[in-house]
């Protein structure tokens, strides 16, 4: 090979051996940024189970009436619902669904949010209420003007509209 060859091989290599470091910089570079602090939600976008646990504790804590846990439940409800939203948007599938029947014993104190925490601890960002199953409708005894009788016939429950109470909870994310 004659030096000429060598002399202009040399800076042809060189350019290549730049323009590879280059693009291969601007690929990490992008990842290298800060993320804010937030919930923390795995690849499938899960809450983690100690996130899952913290929220779990403040829930009954504030359920006996602790004005601060409560306070800080309803802040961790909103992170934990903005976490799996903000992953669901970057992480196929973008809509990640559940079904959801509700019984007569969902009426009691607490229960409509512990089924809503666990439905965004395992990363779901949709929930369908089942409104009509085993010939009972999800309306309130007092207010059903269908043929089929309310899931909810407890005496005192009359005016319990489960449906409106699911739909506050997931609608609100808290």
């Amino acid at each position: 090979m004659s030096k000429r060859a060598l002399n202009v091989a040399k800076p042809k290599l060189i350019l290549q051996h730049l323009l590879a470091v280059i693009f291969s910089t601007s690929l990490l570079v992008p990842n290298l940024k800060s993320q804010p602090a937030s919930a923390q939600v795995t690849r499938y976008c899960h809450i983690s189970s100690s996130a899952a646990q913290e929220k779990e504790q403040l829930r009954l804590l504030a359920q006996k009436g602790d004005r601060d846990a409560e306070r800080r439940y309803q802040q961790l409800v909103r992170e934990h619902s903005r976490a799996v939203q903000d992953c669901r948007r970057r992480t196929w599938p973008q809509v990640q669904a559940i079904w959801l029947r509700l019984y007569p014993c969902d009426v009691q104190a607490g229960s409509l949010q512990k089924i809503m925490d666990k439905v965004v601890n395992q990363g779901y960002n949709q929930v369908y209420i089942e409104t009509f199953f085993d010939g009972q409708v999800l309306l309130p005894a007092s207010t059903n003007n269908t043929a089929w009788p309310s899931v909810i016939r407890t005496p005192g429950q009359e005016n319990t509209d489960l449906l409106a109470q699911a739909i506050q909870k997931g609608g609100n994310g808290d």
